[in-house]
């Protein structure tokens, strides 16, 4: 946290900001395009409760969830969440869809009573018809809405499937459309869990990245409750709801060109770009990379100059009031531009963004029929990658191993779609948006709550015995120390 402002006062939420370019010093008489980043950090949070949560699970049960025992360990991992993982104020709702979708639970309040009539409903769920996804996805989305909000309050949706959706809406526009449309304004996030490798990969990735959440690919059965332990850890974990930073740019910048992934608003009038950087999470860290233009100048000044600020503004769950966090990028213009000493981390997350964009266009290609090509643009992108001078961070070693892994199944379209279709999907979201969906990205991104809750959930459902230290973790996370309060 070297050099970065803290905007908080002792005990609160701390969150901090910082601008770096890959010069600090250039000469007045050019024009000079260079990256830049600002970096999000958010200090773990040590509170011992967290905000209350509007929780909506939407489970496939057509007849497909039977093979490997699918829907059993989905409902042992409900069970999970009731026992272990949801507190008293929160409400918890359950969609079960097939042909038919139906509601098992309405919004409900996890007490004593709460909880009972949960685990009654999710035994209650059996196998039934095709995949009607997009009229469960709706019906979890009315479950949310219908809910009085207030500021702070975690709400999110989580969607699995182990299938293709063959009834209802069936493409990836007229899903996020419909549930745009059925959203009506109201904010929250909406997690995809995808069992196994038949299922479109990219129609649950857009549904996810449209509302500020992960798609996650859950290999084989034994791995489902770690993953949707996982998404608990995460909406447990949240400290800073509704992010949005603004970068701000004077005379002296021609123009801005972020090269992160977020959703952006460019006002070229104002010289401003906001993006919308959805929730920040307990350890969270953001590295967002833009490319900055400065123009040439018509005298020399030694003087470092304000030249872009970035606004960071959010919601604090913890303190329940609006914060903002600033800071500055400055810049001198000397005679000449001096040798700099290269910025490795700045470095390394240029390479990341680059990798992860060839990652997912790679699989535009692949799913297309262009297996060749798709394999071609990834190689490249994998040895200018390799050739950077960050190529030894840990980012970009993770990311090697990923990619290569996959390479190898960019032979035919049948070994493509079953074994890298899927795993590239979730894999370059989880790099290019830092959350912790898959392989090395689950390995770095991941945060202390996320991790127990994978763990205990997996030792819960599947009887693997957490590892050292995590049974004792898991007591003093926030949701299950108050659970353990409640009647």
């Amino acid at each position: 946290m070297d050099d970065f402002e803290l905007i908080d006062g002792p005990g609160e939420t701390k969150v901090a900001l910082k601008l770096v370019a890959e010069k600090e010093k250039l000469a007045f008489g050019a024009e000079h395009t260079q990256n830049a980043m600002a970096t999000i950090k958010v200090v773990k949070a040590e509170a011992d409760e967290r905000a209350p949560m509007q929780l909506s699970v939407v489970i496939d049960r057509s007849g497909s969830m039977e093979r490997d025992a699918k829907l059993v360990t989905v409902k042992k991992t409900m069970d999970f969440f009731v026992d272990k993982g949801l507190q008293k104020e929160d409400t918890f709702s359950i969609v079960a869809y097939g042909s038919r979708v139906e509601t098992m639970l309405k919004p409900t309040l996890m007490d004593a009573d709460g909880r009972k009539k949960a685990k009654e409903a999710i035994a209650s769920i059996e196998l039934e018809g095709m995949t009607n996804l997009s009229g469960g996805l709706l019906a979890g989305i009315e479950h949310i809405t219908s809910q009085a909000t207030t500021p702070g309050i975690t709400r999110a949706i989580l969607l699995c499937t182990d299938g293709l959706a063959n009834e209802g809406i069936q493409d990836a526009k007229g899903i996020v459309d419909a549930a745009k449309g059925a959203m009506a304004g109201q904010q929250m996030k909406i997690h995809t869990f995808a069992f196994g490798a038949n299922h479109n990969a990219k129609m649950l990735q857009t549904i996810a990245e449209a509302n500020d959440g992960a798609y996650f690919f859950v290999e084989n059965t034994e791995a489902i409750p770690g993953a949707f332990g996982a998404a608990l850890g995460s909406l447990s974990s949240t400290v800073a709801q509704n992010a949005k930073l603004t970068l701000s740019y004077d005379a002296d910048v021609a123009s801005v060109k972020v090269l992160s992934s977020y959703k952006k608003e460019v006002d070229t009038k104002a010289k401003t770009v906001t993006l919308s950087m959805g929730d920040l999470l307990s350890e969270d860290s953001k590295d967002i990379v833009f490319e900055v233009t400065l123009v040439k100048k018509a005298w020399v000044d030694e003087e470092p100059r304000d030249v872009l600020s970035a606004t960071l503004h959010f919601f604090d769950v913890e303190a329940k009031k609006f914060r903002t966090a600033a800071g500055t990028l400055k810049v001198s213009r000397p005679e000449t531009t001096p040798e700099h000493k290269i910025n490795v981390e700045l470095d390394a997350n240029v390479q990341r963004i680059q990798l992860s964009e060839a990652m997912k266009q790679a699989s535009e290609r692949a799913e297309s029929g262009q297996i060749a090509d798709g394999r071609q643009l990834l190689e490249a992108a994998m040895v200018t990658a390799q050739n950077s001078a960050s190529a030894e961070e840990p980012i970009l070693r993770a990311m090697f191993k990923d990619v290569a892994a996959n390479l190898e199944h960019f032979t035919d379209q049948a070994r493509y779609n079953a074994c890298a279709a899927a795993p590239m999907r979730a894999l370059s979201g989880g790099y290019s948006q830092q959350q912790a969906t898959l392989g090395g990205a689950a390995e770095l991104y991941e945060n202390a709550t996320g991790a127990v809750y994978r763990s205990l959930a997996a030792a819960d459902v599947l009887g693997v015995r957490p590892r050292d230290g995590e049974e004792e973790q898991g007591l003093r996370a926030p949701a299950l120390k108050r659970q353990a309060a409640s009647p």
